[in-house]
């Protein structure tokens, strides 16, 4: 149902119209709220998590990627990583 057409039911006195376009409007909203649990749910999760401890970034000597320093070489360009290309 458009805009258009919720307004004109409305405006009607079509009665059993109105309880559709009424029952519609309470299923969005009912919609939204639910949405809106699991937006906050999701948000609360992310701020909860920890952030990693394991490892840190090196600076590829060759060509400049960032490289997890689990890594012996460069996965872009195979260059060998030292611990000094922080």
């Amino acid at each position: 149902m458009t805009r258009e057409e919720a307004i004109e039911v409305l405006t009607s006195k079509d009665v059993s119209m109105m309880l559709e376009a009424l029952d519609m409007a309470i299923n969005a909203l009912e919609q939204l709220t639910s949405y809106e649990q699991t937006i906050n749910k999701l948000t609360k999760a992310i701020s909860e998590q920890e952030p990693t401890t394991h490892g840190y970034m090196l600076v590829c000597p060759n060509c400049g990627l960032d490289v997890h320093s689990d890594f012996e070489s460069c996965p872009r360009c195979g260059a060998k990583m030292k611990v000094g290309d922080v």
